[in-house]
């Protein structure tokens, strides 16, 4: 397993990305998954936009070029007919991207899943606890992994990252 504190891992955070939450009434879910190409249990899928499964019935719309209100229109025409609730959640989540070599290792650090590549593959996706915060975790490629976590909490994870960057660094000048 590589050393994280050799590695070049890299913390940044996404800005201009319009994420709308999409949920379901059960009955809707087969007839939406169909009509918006929407991704499997536990997958992402698309790029523009980007749909991340966080639920049965509850999916995230990620873009970085389209608005919120033109991905909540294609919603209404498209799904018109069908019981569902699209909300901007743009303001209300953060969104971080860790990249490089050591990002499996520093998520593992303070995640309770098994993020190792043949465990967490390119295209999935899961809700986790990372640092005692929910997030959603989306692994967009073999080393690049984006969280998705409560706005509220980006402070204090931008300081997670931090401080278990240092803890990486410090454990390795001592070997």
């Amino acid at each position: 397993m590589p050393d994280p504190a050799r590695s070049e891992a890299t913390i940044e955070t996404v800005e201009s990305v319009t994420i709308v939450s999409l949920k379901l009434g059960k009955a809707a879910v087969d007839a939406a998954v169909e009509r918006l190409s929407l991704a499997s249990p536990l997958y992402i899928k698309g790029c523009e936009p980007q749909n991340i499964w966080i639920g049965p019935d509850h999916w995230l719309l990620v873009s970085r070029s389209r608005s919120a209100r033109s991905l909540i229109n294609t919603c209404h025409e498209t799904l018109g007919d069908l019981l569902f609730n699209a909300v901007d959640h743009s303001a209300g989540l953060a969104v971080f991207r860790v990249a490089g070599n050591g990002s499996r290792q520093l998520l593992a650090s303070g995640c309770g899943i098994d993020v190792r590549a043949g465990k967490l593959g390119v295209g999935e996706c899961r809700r986790i606890r990372l640092a005692r915060i929910p997030a959603v975790v989306a692994v967009s490629g073999n080393d690049q992994l984006d969280l998705y976590v409560d706005r509220s909490y980006a402070k204090y994870m931008r300081n997670w990252f931090e401080e278990t960057v240092r803890g990486f660094l410090s454990n390795s000048s001592r070997q």
